[in-house]
């Protein structure tokens, strides 16, 4: 899957409510730092809201922990947080998921897009026979 080259973070992403109580938790700053980080990479799986590194290889803390220059422990503390106010799940298999990427990167509109774009590029090629 292609990646996606942007990321939308509303502009009230501070003023929602799990934010909000997420930032009052100890270390509540490091886990916002670490959603928008997820919500990065679910953009460059392109998978739904997914993040892994391959389909057979999740992501670990220490590999969150490098990205962001901090402990793994407030990776883990982070990852922990944020599945309890429901911004992310964590499967058995160690995949995350960012539960609202979907609906907040606007999914359908971007794949509408490129099956507009494939659907161009096949006339230019016919037109250029």
């Amino acid at each position: 899957m292609n990646k996606v080259a942007w990321l939308k973070i509303p502009t009230d992403f501070f003023e929602r409510r799990t934010i909000k109580r997420i930032l009052k938790e100890r270390n509540g700053d490091k886990a916002a730092l670490l959603l928008i980080l997820l919500n990065i990479l679910a953009g460059a799986v392109n998978d739904g809201g997914y993040v892994y590194i391959t389909e057979d290889l999740p992501y670990e803390a220490r590999d969150l922990s490098d990205m962001l220059s901090v402990t793994e422990n407030a990776v883990k503390n982070a990852l922990a947080l944020l599945e309890k106010y429901g911004e992310i799940e964590i499967y058995e298999d160690g995949k995350i998921m960012v539960s609202a990427f979907s609906m907040e990167q606007n999914m359908d509109s971007l794949e509408r897009y490129r099956e507009k774009a494939i659907e161009r590029k096949r006339k230019q090629r016919k037109k250029e026979k």
